[in-house]
């Protein structure tokens, strides 16, 4: 069937998501089983089989198969005190639930780490997108903690939040401006032999009229009294 077909090969050459040649070489020769005992032993070394990350650190766990993340979310969600809230998805026509992107049945409760999975086409968001979800009050409105320690993807979390009127967000003006500069290439110089990484792409804050702004809390108050503040809200 293919040989009756004038089918015109295109060859990608450039990569976007990874950054550093080393291992974009690893990832060729795994690609095309090629890889040899020097790529193997260059990825042994980054494995540390005893790492436990704080949950402050907000790392993304990824697995072959989608029970094991299932498995993965929900030890994690009942480590976590308080009540869960669950968010039901409506299915409309053929449609497998083993194709849904995520569970059906979708349980969150505060303080649960949560990412996007999907591109927003007005781009208030992108997939990968993490944050922290502070609060949840009677109705499923969402509240989001912030301090000066608030920065990167967490601060791009709650700026969403807020921008969107998903939610408020309670604290003080996070640590870094929304639209900022951020993503890195590494490079080494050539006589020192020093790696470095300079930032190369700006990231613009959703709400475009406030693109030179901070992002400013709903409330604000000191981060010490933000969770007292936000039970004031949910009561």
């Amino acid at each position: 069937m293919f040989q009756a077909i004038n089918l015109v090969p295109i060859e990608l050459r450039k990569v976007y998501r990874q950054r550093d040649p080393q291992f974009v070489r690893i990832l060729d020769h795994i690609r095309a089983n090629g890889a040899t005992a020097d790529d193997l032993s260059q990825l042994n070394k980054r494995c540390f089989p005893t790492f436990e990350p704080q949950q402050e650190d907000m790392y993304v766990t990824l697995a072959t198969r989608r029970d094991q993340v299932d498995h993965i979310n929900e030890k994690k969600l009942n480590e976590l005190p308080g009540e869960e809230f669950v968010s039901v998805g409506k299915l409309e026509g053929d449609f497998p639930e083993s194709s849904l992107p995520t569970q059906l049945r979708l349980s969150i409760k505060e303080q649960a780490q949560v990412i996007f999975i999907d591109n927003d086409r007005e781009r208030r968001w992108v997939n990968g997108t993490i944050g922290i979800v502070s609060g949840i009050d009677a109705d499923g409105r969402v509240y989001v903690l912030t301090s000066q320690y608030t920065f990167s993807s967490a601060m791009d979390f709650a700026t969403v939040i807020q921008d969107n009127g998903i939610g408020k967000v309670i604290g003080e003006i996070p640590g870094n401006m929304p639209t900022a500069y951020g993503d890195k290439r590494g490079f080494q110089l050539p006589e020192s032999k020093l790696v470095l990484s300079v930032s190369y792409k700006k990231f613009y804050r959703v709400d475009i009229n406030k693109s030179e702004e901070p992002l400013i809390p709903d409330c604000t108050v000191n981060a010490d009294e933000a969770l007292e503040k936000l039970v004031e809200y949910i009561k």
